[in-house]
């Protein structure tokens, strides 16, 4: 009986083990060729969390957003990831955009006009889009 008990708890373990393997390394969903599901400026995206956030959230929020405007900065956060800053109406808060390394073929220069595709996560301290793609 004991020895019973102690298979079947070693077989929840591997099947525990090979569950967390997969979730851990599964891969990470582009949204290049997802649909938009809102077109807007990084201007306005920002001034609708700021104005609500509730409100915002509801428009925005876990949607695929189509973000245009102006980039203001370049940053790479890790080895897999580059950020991108989009300018606002407000000099203190941006529109970042975490884009896959893999995704970039060239960055482009900061003060260019820019239109990337991304999953909205909500305002921390800026509106943070996830899983980003540059657009042509």
């Amino acid at each position: 009986m004991m020895k019973n008990l102690a298979f079947l708890f070693l077989a929840l373990l591997v099947v525990a083990g090979a569950g967390a393997y997969y979730y851990y390394n599964k891969p990470v969903e582009k949204t290049i060729s997802a649909t938009a599901d809102v077109t807007v400026s990084a201007e306005k995206l920002y001034a609708d969390y700021a104005a609500n956030e509730e409100q915002a959230n509801a428009m925005y929020l876990n949607k695929v957003l189509l973000v245009t405007g102006k980039l203001g900065s370049v940053s790479e956060s890790d080895s897999v990831t580059v950020t991108y800053s989009l300018d606002t109406a407000d000099p203190m808060a941006t529109v970042t955009c975490n884009v896959d390394k893999s995704m970039i073929e060239k960055n482009p220069e900061p003060g260019t006009d820019i239109r990337i595709k991304g999953l909205c996560t909500g305002l921390l301290m800026d509106v943070v889009l996830v899983k980003c793609s540059i657009e042509e």
